[in-house]
């Protein structure tokens, strides 16, 4: 009788350290939609400012990616893409020090268009670290 109890303790200690690990994961996952949602709606409606977005980069990128760049980078989008019609969470990639977060998003120019984003997960919220935007060539099948 010993070793069920045992046994059963020990089931319930595993099943509840999974669900806490779970739940950290999605609070971060959260965070960075959250943050992806923000960058994505201000390329595409020009609204949000600057300091808004910047928030949610890691102090290296917001030197890279300036008021200017951020301005250029939006004429580039809409230039080449055009506006965004919807986008879709296709994989999470998880590792020691961040996390790599893909979409695929279509575009009013652009039908699909994969778009990455690397985040810095070591502070208090996941930051992102750097994007991509890459269009995606569909083949018709014959």
């Amino acid at each position: 009788m010993k070793k069920f109890v045992l046994l059963l303790a020990m089931v319930f200690v595993l099943g509840f350290g999974t669900i806490c690990s779970a739940a950290s994961n999605a609070s971060i996952l959260g965070n960075e939609e959250k943050a992806v949602d923000k960058f994505l709606s201000s390329l595409d409606k020009n609204n949000g400012a600057y300091e808004e977005i910047a928030s949610n980069f890691t102090p290296g990128l917001q030197k890279k990616i300036d008021d200017a760049a951020m301005q250029k980078l939006r004429s580039q989008v809409a230039g080449n893409f055009g506006t965004l019609k919807e986008k879709k969470l296709v994989t999470l990639e998880k590792f020691d020090q961040g996390d790599r977060v893909t979409y695929l998003a279509g575009f009013s120019k652009t039908q699909v268009v994969k778009i990455v984003f690397a985040f810095d997960v070591k502070g208090e919220k996941p930051l992102i670290n750097d994007f991509t935007f890459a269009p995606v060539e569909l083949k018709k099948a014959e």
